[in-house]
This record gives structure tokens, C-alpha cells and sequence, in this order.
């Protein structure tokens, strides 16, 4: 269950570094009337998630034991293929993450436009983390619901100190460390969904799939940084 509580931490920690740092921003641009409809947004995406995923996790725990290991097969390979999605997303990103954020903030200037951004940016984080949990429906649902609200509480003190002290040089690297641990919860869930359907077993063919996932999904994760370096290098020997 530790691929629970971290993705749990993982998924509601960006969550919260995503709304705090619109709310920064926000302040220091000046906007502070607009911070009030990011609370509202942030509020009614944990609802949605929450109803979303208690609902799910309920109607799959129904099913039979057989359909649960085939519906368990498909969320790990959904849950992968997100990982995947995330990483190709963040390779397209020239800027930092928090920069991106802050350039989504600075389009937005109605109470509506802010309210939509913080509502969809936690319930997108709250959709990854139900697809996750619905990887594990075969287990009791009270187990899973304490594992998740750990990994949620801490998140959220983590999120707090961090941004008491944190420079965005810091955020920087908090979403890339973030980035790394997602990529390997996402080549587990490779690894293990393939097996589910494929006439073979073992842990060392689980480390062949896992690495297939793994070795390209860092290469794309760390190509531009790759790039980056190499150019700074560069100059720095003409």
C-alpha cells in the first residue's frame, strides 16, 4: 500500500502547490479581490474528487472477483498511460512549471476565469489520484480511505512549510523530485497491468516492462535539462 500513500502525497502535494501558487502570485500582482474564488474552486475540486472517487471505488468494489483483477488490470495501465501523458506534457514546457502557472494566472482576470483554474487544476490532480485507488479496489475501502487521507495530511503540512520558506528555485525542483516518483509508480503499474494479461509471471518479467517504462520516460523527462546543460557548457568553454 506505500504506492497508495505516495501517490496520494504526491498527486494532492502538487494540488496545493498549484493553488498556493496562484494565490502568491495573485497577491503580489496586486489582485488579492480574486484570491477568494480560488478558495471557492479549490473547495468545490476536492468535493468533485471525493464524490468521484468514492462513487467509482464503490460501484467496482461490486463487481466479481474476476471482473475486479481485469477492471484493477485496466486502472494500472490508465494510471501508466497518464504517467506517460504527464511526462511528454512536461518535456513540452521551455519554462518552470511555477512560471507556467503563473502565466495561466496572468490570462485570467474575471472572478470566473480564476475560480475555473483552481477548480479544474485540483480536480484534474483528484481524477490521477482516483485512477490510482481504483488500481487497488480489490482491498478494503477502509484501509485505502486511511492511506489516502495520510498521505492528503501530510501533503498538506509539507505544502505549508514549504511555501514559508521555499524560493522558486526550490519549486523547481520539488515538481521535478515530484516528476521522478511519478514515473516510477507509473512503471510499476505498467509492469504489473501487462502481467494481468499476459500468459506469463515472475518478478523479473515485471522488471523488464518496468524498465521499458522507465528508461524512455526518464529520457523525456530529463531531455531539455540534458540540453540545457550541455548549452550552458558550451558557452562557458568559448
Amino acid at each position: 500500500m506505500w504506492d497508495i500513500l505516495l501517490i496520494s502525497f504526491r498527486e494532492s502535494f502538487e494540488a496545493w502547490l498549484i493553488v498556493g501558487i496562484i494565490i502568491i502570485y495573485l497577491k503580489n500582482s496586486g489582485r488579492s479581490s480574486l484570491i477568494k474564488p480560488v478558495y471557492f474552486g479549490a473547495f468545490l475540486g476536492i468535493v468533485i474528487s471525493l464524490f468521484l472517487g468514492v462513487t467509482i471505488f464503490s460501484e467496482a468494489s461490486s463487481l466479481g472477483q474476476k471482473n475486479k483483477e481485469i477492471f484493477e488490470a485496466i486502472m494500472m495501465l490508465l494510471a501508466a498511460g497518464l504517467v506517460g501523458y504527464f511526462i511528454v506534457w512536461m518535456s513540452h514546457q521551455n519554462r518552470s512549471v511555477t512560471t507556467h502557472i503563473k502565466t495561466q494566472v496572468e490570462k485570467r482576470t474575471t472572478w470566473i476565469e480564476i475560480f475555473l483554474l483552481s477548480l479544474l487544476s485540483v480536480v484534474r490532480e483528484g481524477v490521477e489520484l482516483t485512477v490510482f485507488i481504483l488500481t487497488k479496489v480489490g482491498s478494503a475501502p477502509s484501509k485505502i480511505i486511511f492511506i489516502a487521507a495520510c498521505g492528503l495530511g501530510v501533503s498538506l503540512l509539507a505544502a505549508y512549510f514549504i511555501f514559508l520558506a521555499a524560493s522558486h528555485y526550490l519549486l523547481k525542483y520539488i515538481f521535478k523530485l515530484l516528476g521522478i516518483i511519478l514515473i516510477f509508480l507509473g512503471a510499476e503499474m505498467f509492469g504489473e497491468g501487462l502481467l494481468k494479461f499476459l500468459p506469463i509471471s515472475g518478478e523479473e518479467w515485471e522488471v523488464v516492462f518496468s524498465l521499458i517504462f522507465v528508461l524512455p520516460a526518464f529520457y523525456v523527462f530529463f531531455k531539455n535539462d540534458f540540453l540545457h546543460w550541455r548549452q550552458e557548457r558550451n558557452i562557458k568553454n568559448i
